[in-house]
């Protein structure tokens, strides 16, 4: 689990640093070192348009009926129920540094968000935290659900945080982090 955390540490502070296109092939490589250039390859090749098309359709709906009290959207996804997430209008928000996440838990309302059944049906038949091929795949999956939600939100204007994790992860990741 170790190995697992010190990457989604390195990931947090690469999406705060990086390029997406760079992000995206450095943990590609990862995944290929720690769990086989083959499966590296699979998860590279799933076509995520739709996906990334239904994360941008449902945000656009909520930010319509955005309320000026909105501090973050923070989307979460399960990875153990089809990939399936949801959007979060937190009405509080702290920067990474503070190292407290409890305001995504504050939110104003939800917004049912698209799930990716095939990130499931990987994670759940090889994928994990504890083995090192787990690990590598477990953690390219991560990052290309993170690449769309930043492909989805790129063209989007909006002026607060967005972040994203899934379900029960320690720490939420910040994505865009504008007024910290």
């Amino acid at each position: 689990m170790d190995l697992f955390y010190s990457h989604i540490e390195q990931l947090q502070m690469d999406l705060l640093s990086m390029k997406p296109n760079d992000i995206d092939e450095k943990y590609h490589l990862v995944c290929a070192k720690l769990s086989g250039e083959f499966i590296a390859n699979a998860i590279k090749d799933l076509d995520l348009s739709l996906y990334t098309s239904d994360l941008r359709m449902k945000l656009e709906r909520g930010l319509t009926d955005l309320d000026q009290g909105v501090k973050a959207i923070y989307f979460e996804y399960d990875m153990d129920n089809s990939w399936e997430g949801a959007f979060y209008f937190c009405l509080d928000y702290e920067p990474l540094e503070k190292e407290n996440d409890d305001w995504a838990s504050n939110w104003e309302h939800y917004l049912e968000g698209p799930s990716c059944k095939p990130f499931s049906d990987i994670y759940i038949n090889i994928g994990g935290f504890e083995e090192e091929d787990e690990v590598g795949i477990t953690l390219y999956l991560i990052t290309r659900t993170i690449m769309a939600f930043i492909s989805a939100t790129e063209k989007l204007s909006v002026n607060i945080p967005l972040c994203i994790a899934f379900h029960d992860q320690d720490q939420v990741m910040r994505i865009v982090a504008t007024n910290e």
